[in-house]
């Protein structure tokens, strides 16, 4: 029971770097899609801060789910801690590049987003576990 329990948290943080890994893929190729679609003119391009937020979700609910899947202990903080590694990343990015509106009240925003995301990846992880058992 011992070995099987400590190869079971050894796998903690190849979990968060398989849900961190999957999310900003997920973001990345949301950010694509967004990107073609602003350049081609078919949305405007106001609406970036709002499909930042939207991918940012979409990602972290998608990282979280995978992660607290990978690890079966602590679903809820394992499934939170790959959409904070996104936003710690999305907010160094920041930092360097726009460094005039740094701090802006979207970083905060976006910290809820990627908080809310990866929570709700952690409950859903935990749901459909309880129902295959």
């Amino acid at each position: 029971m011992r070995q099987n329990k400590q190869a079971t948290e050894a796998t903690l943080p190849f979990a968060l770097l398989r849900g961190f890994l999957v999310g900003a893929a997920l973001i990345f190729i949301l950010f694509a899609v967004a990107s073609l679609l602003v350049s081609l003119g078919k949305i405007p391009e106001e609406l970036m801060p709002h499909i930042t937020c939207a991918a940012a979700f979409f990602g972290a609910l998608t990282g979280g789910a995978i992660a607290a899947r990978s690890f079966p202990h602590r679903r809820f903080l394992v499934a939170v801690v790959p959409g904070i590694i996104m936003f710690a990343l999305c907010f160094a990015a920041a930092a360097l590049s726009d460094s005039n509106k740094f701090p802006h009240r979207w970083h905060l925003i976006l910290l809820a987003v990627f908080f809310a995301g990866g929570a709700l990846g952690g409950i859903i992880a935990a749901n459909s576990r309880k129902r295959r058992h």
